[in-house]
This record gives C-alpha cells, sequence and structure tokens, in this order.
C-alpha cells in the first residue's frame, strides 16, 4: 500500500472529520484525537486573526550575498561548485558537529577533504538531494531567492529522499530530478500530476478500493 505525505494545511483532515478513528483505534489514540481537534476549532473560532508569515528577510538576504560572493570570484564551474558545497558545509556544520559529539562523546570533530565531503552528503537519502539544491543555487547568479525556498528545499529534499512518488512545483521539482540523476538515484520527483499518475500506474499501483475490486 502507498501512503501519501503531504504539505497542505489540513489535508490530513479533507471532508472527513473522523480523524481516521475506527471502531479498532485504541482509547489512548480516540482520546488525543479528542483533545486535539476541538482545540484547533477553538482556537479559530476565538481568535479567527490569521498569524502573519515570518518574511524571513535575513534568511533570503544572507543566502542571496552567499550566492552574489560565488558569482564574484569568476572561478570556473567546478571550482564554483566546490566553493558552493564547502560554504553549505559551513552554514550548516553545527548539526553535524552536535550528532557527532553526541555519539562519540568527542570534542575532536573530523575534518573532510572536498572529496570526502561530496561522498558524505550524496550517502544521505536527504541531505544529498539539498545539499545539491543549494549548491545549485549558490551558483546560479541569475536565481531569485524567495521566502518558500527555505519549505521547498529542506522538505522536498526529504519527500525525495525517502518517499516513492514525489510531486513538487516546477522549479525546486525540476532541479531536485536533476539532481537525483547526478547522484546517480531513481527519478521518483514529478512536476506535474498528470506525470505522478502516470508513473504510478506505470509502476502497477492500485488504490484499495481497486484491490478490494479485484478481489
Amino acid at each position: 500500500m502507498l501512503y501519501p505525505i503531504v504539505t497542505e494545511p489540513g489535508a490530513l483532515f479533507g471532508t472527513d472529520t473522523s480523524l481516521g478513528i475506527t471502531d479498532d483505534t485504541p482509547d489512548l489514540d480516540k482520546f488525543m484525537a479528542m483533545l486535539t481537534m476541538p482545540s484547533v476549532i477553538l482556537d479559530v473560532l476565538v481568535d479567527p486573526e490569521r498569524i502573519p508569515k515570518n518574511p524571513l528577510t535575513k534568511w533570503v538576504t544572507h543566502h542571496a550575498a552567499i550566492t552574489a560572493q560565488i558569482h564574484a570570484e569568476h572561478l570556473p564551474k567546478e571550482q564554483r561548485r566546490r566553493l558552493a558545497r564547502r560554504r553549505y558545509w559551513n552554514e550548516n556544520v553545527g548539526y553535524y558537529t552536535t550528532a557527532y559529539r553526541r555519539l562519540t562523546s568527542s570534542a575532536d570533530f573530523p575534518m573532510f577533504s572536498d572529496a570526502e565531503l561530496a561522498r558524505l552528503f550524496a550517502d544521505s537519502p536527504m541531505v544529498g538531494l539539498v545539499s545539491e539544491l543549494f549548491i545549485r543555487r549558490f551558483i546560479d547568479h541569475m536565481g531569485k531567492w524567495e521566502r518558500n525556498d527555505l519549505v521547498d528545499m529542506f522538505h522536498l529534499s526529504s519527500a525525495a529522499g525517502y518517499a516513492d512518488y514525489v510531486c513538487a512545483e516546477a522549479h525546486t521539482g525540476t532541479q531536485l530530478r536533476d539532481a537525483q540523476r547526478a547522484l546517480g538515484r531513481p527519478e521518483t520527483v514529478f512536476t506535474t500530476l498528470d506525470d505522478l499518475v502516470t508513473a504510478v500506474r506505470r509502476d502497477g499501483a492500485r488504490a484499495e478500493s481497486e484491490r478490494a475490486g479485484s478481489d
């Protein structure tokens, strides 16, 4: 069975208010669902004003500045890629050092060459993709960093790293598919629903109702 993963707000509920509760649902799960759903409805009724989205101005400006800085070096493409990969590493090394120290109880974090860094990223289902997205955008001085890039790049890379099929918006989706190809991975990202459905049908996937009808 294929389970869809979506980031659409409220998509979990749709037109169904059952929250997936059946007679077989454990009492604890029913209790948690009843605690959670009414609180969401009451919160909207009591305070209907939407919380404004954070413009992420600093994040956008910071990454646009990195792109401009790399472009100003006037290096050949492969050297720009190495510089962009190293910059991505420097920007995110804190995540790795924290995990390393917890796992090893050592403060001596290892050093990585450019080749070792590339292999380190490529070995991770998600990081291989998200690092490639950052590299591509760091060396594309014609591209424009947007507020929603923060969500698109991380969430879609996570989906593409682990899910069998991913449907994404055209810009990030195309880059993700190119990244999968560059890493020698199966191309599982689609930028239109028609292409996604075609691939799912081609692979023989069927809905639960279709399987039940053929039994």
